[in-house]
């Protein structure tokens, strides 16, 4: 790889005047180091992630690092930009022996992020590194702070309170909708924005939908749904 890596700076220095010509267009704030982050999940070894990094310089250089479970790749290209895409034309090689003297890239341009087209495409890349992708390229929004709450069962039968410590508290109403419980339940939970499941204590679910104002669980076929409370919806004990 070392050896081909002499190659990719040659490849580079032949296209220079290609990213040069009269039909590149300005690159606004393209220039430094964009990221993107993907998580997917391996039922025999558990979560893996996948990090690419690009950076483009202000002489129409540019590189790109992939760095995988059992692959590195590097890519060292020249780049114009036109209609909004950066084009990015160069060559690669990898770890695992591969390589590509007519390495193509491209990457669509949407504000403070670039969208890869052809390669890479389950990436969103930024600046700052703050968005996560999942198994399908799929952004991950992390929800863990609507979690952060109290629920209501709108069956009227449960009430939850879940705290920002990985911590909750669920009680069980003496009859429903009462405004006392005959049963308590704590403990801790975690929560996996990626393959949207929460476990409360050994027990997992599957978040369908999740909103500051409604929340829907299915485990075993079974659905519970739940809407945001207040902290005087939590009960009393049953004297």
């Amino acid at each position: 790889m070392r050896n081909y890596l002499k190659v990719l700076v040659a490849v580079v220095s032949l296209l220079a005047c290609w990213s040069c010509s009269d039909d590149s267009e300005p690159a606004g704030n393209l220039e430094g180091s964009w990221y993107g982050t993907r998580v997917y999940y391996n039922p025999a070894s558990g979560s893996k992630y996948q990090y690419l990094t690009v950076k483009f310089e202000s002489d129409g250089s540019g590189s790109s690092v992939y760095e995988g479970p059992t692959v590195y790749g590097v890519a060292k290209f020249a780049y114009k930009v036109k209609g909004g895409v950066v084009q990015c034309r160069g060559a690669y090689a990898s770890s695992s022996g591969e390589s590509d003297e007519e390495f193509e890239m491209d990457l669509r341009m949407e504000g403070d992020r670039l969208i890869p087209l052809n390669k890479y495409t389950q990436f969103i890349l930024t600046k700052d590194n703050s968005v996560l992708t999942d198994g399908n390229g799929n952004e991950i929004v992390d929800q863990s702070e609507q979690l952060q709450q109290v629920w209501l069962d709108k069956e009227g039968r449960t009430v939850m309170e879940i705290y920002d410590d990985k911590k909750f508290i669920e009680y069980t109403l003496s009859a429903p909708f009462a405004k006392t419980y005959s049963y308590i339940r704590e403990g801790t939970y975690w929560y996996d924005a990626a393959r949207k499941l929460i476990n409360f204590q050994g027990y997992q679910w599957e978040i369908l939908s999740l909103s500051s104002s409604e929340m829907s669980l299915k485990r075993d076929g079974r659905i519970v749904k739940y809407k945001a409370g207040k902290d005087s919806d939590i009960p009393k004990p049953k004297l």
